[in-house]
């Protein structure tokens, strides 16, 4: 079941809540369906842990967070999206890669040519 909620964002219900005579406003628990979430990567997460451990292999970032993110490439004449990694540290400044192609056909190989060709880059 969809329900249109504030501003236009979908609300569904998940299932049942309560119990009969509990004073609830309806059986059913609703969750917020944000249409501004970024996508997920159609990649699964032992994928996503084996692109992030040939990050930290390559890229000088033991103890890093690593954020794999699919984006719209803001480039003239790149492809439709890109891959960002992003590396950040608490005692370092943010670094991050950018491969023009998608998350899912990025492989570790990709990610050691691109470090080693000095693509990682400082963000300011």
């Amino acid at each position: 079941m969809s329900v249109k909620g504030l501003w236009g964002a979908g609300v569904r219900a998940v299932g049942k809540t309560g119990s009969p005579g509990t004073g609830m406003a309806g059986d059913y628990g609703l969750a917020f369906v944000n249409p501004f979430a970024p996508r997920r990567a159609s990649i699964s997460d032992e994928r996503r842990e084996a692109l992030r451990a040939a990050v930290r292999a390559h890229g000088d970032c033991d103890g890093a967070t690593i954020t794999l993110s699919e984006l719209a490439c803001r480039d003239q004449g790149c492809a439709e999206v890109e891959t960002v990694i992003l590396i950040t540290e608490a005692k370092r400044q943010s670094r991050a890669l950018r491969l023009h192609k998608r998350l899912s056909e990025v492989t570790e190989t990709c990610i050691r040519e691109a470090i080693d060709a000095g693509g990682l880059r400082t963000l300011e």
